[in-house]
């Protein structure tokens, strides 16, 4: 594989996934949490002309009963480097904003933790139950495989590290050019099942049902998001990809 070039050259090949493993294991802490639920986890991805991509994650959970103060969202930064053993790649991440769903700034810190860059999100000083919203904006700079003919992305959408049912998670990637190629796979306990199937369409299209759909051609004489090549995929399961709350 050669080094990663400065700008998105070619055309892409957009992978999907939903939960993948990642150089390190499940947190004790995270084995100790539950009794909640994420409803829904949506990722929406931008692939940028010079190699990087914005990430905007929209989270919506459900305490119940229970006082919390936030949650940990960690966001897998280091993976094993398949063509050298003894070699580990690392991701630099940074954390542009944590918001509400109606863009009221939710307090947070950052830290690093084994093979994740850890989002602390709440106030130690107030907890919260019930439905609560978390969007969380982020980029990430050495993310693209690079190929003599393409830019690969492979991007672990949820993170591995859950200890509590996401009940529905989705992803939309959007690039510069059209992409040549996607897949989408749910990862639980080293099966690699797909997410549904894959069809072109003129437009992206978000559907209740399994399914993921690439757009090779954008929409250039309407405003909305279908105006860039973009893919999306979404998955509906309650099966734990295993992290966790404060």
């Amino acid at each position: 594989m050669t080094r990663r070039r400065a700008r998105v050259q070619g055309v892409a090949l957009l992978v999907l996934c939903v939960s993948l493993p990642v150089a390190a294991t499940t947190s004790a802490r995270a084995a100790g949490d539950g009794g909640w639920t994420i409803a829904s986890f949506d990722a929406q991805i931008e692939i940028q002309s010079d190699g990087r991509i914005l990430v905007n994650e929209a989270l919506d959970v459900d305490f119940g009963a229970l006082e919390k103060h936030g949650i940990f969202r960690d966001v897998p930064v280091k993976y094993d480097w398949p063509s050298e053993k003894r070699k580990i790649r690392v991701y630099e991440l940074q954390v542009l904003s944590v918001t509400d769903a109606r863009g009221r700034p939710w307090h947070y810190e950052t830290s690093t933790r084994d093979a994740f860059v850890e989002i602390k999100i709440g106030d130690a000083d107030r907890t919260v139950t019930g439905k609560q919203a978390y969007r969380i904006a982020y980029a990430a700079r050495r993310v693209l495989n690079a190929f003599s003919d393409r830019d690969e992305l492979f991007w672990n959408v949820t993170g591995g590290d859950w200890a509590v049912p996401i009940l529905r998670s989705s992803a939309t990637v959007r690039a510069p050019e059209a992409p040549s190629q996607t897949a989408c796979y749910v990862v639980f306990a080293g099966s690699t099942a797909k997410c549904g199937t894959a069809q072109c369409l003129p437009r992206t299209c978000r559907s209740r049902r399994r399914i993921v759909s690439a757009s090779r051609r954008g929409n250039t004489s309407s405003p909305s998001t279908c105006r860039t090549p973009s893919c999306s995929a979404a998955s509906t399961s309650g099966r734990r990809p295993s992290r966790a709350s404060t």
